[in-house]
């Protein structure tokens, strides 16, 4: 039962009790009778193996031992133990269903909200709109003449670099190729233009 948390109860209704109406309690409470009503508990709701509610549940949670013939509404968690049985819808962020459970319903875990949420998300991103004060701009694109390949464009300024008497005194303009003994391509390339 929800782990090692400890749950301090507030109102009992016994083995041999039957509440003939609504059952509200603004903490914790466990049902070992009958509630011929709706229950409404500001805490953890525990329906013992002889508990039956005939009627809706609400609470912050919910351990259902016994039968409920209504819907839960426990935000928090709820979890149906080997003799329960729920005939009726239930809605909480967290479920357990142990084996030999009873469950008879629909189960919403939140995934309506989520989806209206998600759905919300993207009807805002698909009206959303760019300032008109931002320009864009198309990614320029370089004229054939002006392609190079990274080597000529080495060349090139590297030959502007000489021009200026700047360039690094190991350069020379007659680079070779190291394996054919031939001016380079980038070389050849800046020789003809």
């Amino acid at each position: 039962m929800f782990g090692r948390n400890k749950i301090t109860i507030a109102a009992i209704i016994g083995r041999n009790v039957v509440c003939n109406g609504d059952f509200t309690s603004q903490e914790s409470a466990r049902i070992d009778g009958t509630v011929e009503g709706n229950v409404i508990i500001g805490g953890t709701l525990i329906v013992g193996e002889c508990g039956v509610v005939n009627g809706n549940v609400k609470a912050k949670a919910a351990v259902i031992g016994g039968r409920v013939y209504g819907n839960v509404d426990a935000p928090e968690r709820i979890e149906l133990t080997t003799t329960a049985t729920l005939i009726g819808d239930m809605k909480t962020a967290a479920v357990v269903v142990d084996d030999g459970a009873v469950f008879h319903g629909h189960c919403d875990m939140g995934r309506a909200n989520a989806q209206e949420e998600q759905a919300a998300d993207v009807e805002d991103t698909q009206t959303r709109k760019t300032p008109a004060d931002v320009p864009t701009a198309e990614p320029a694109q370089p004229d054939k003449k002006e392609k190079k390949s990274a080597k000529s464009a080495f060349f090139k300024a590297l030959r502007e670099l000489k021009e200026a008497g700047e360039a690094p005194a190991s350069q020379d303009s007659s680079q070779e190729d190291a394996v054919t003994g031939q001016p380079s391509q980038g070389e050849e390339q800046i020789r003809e233009e």
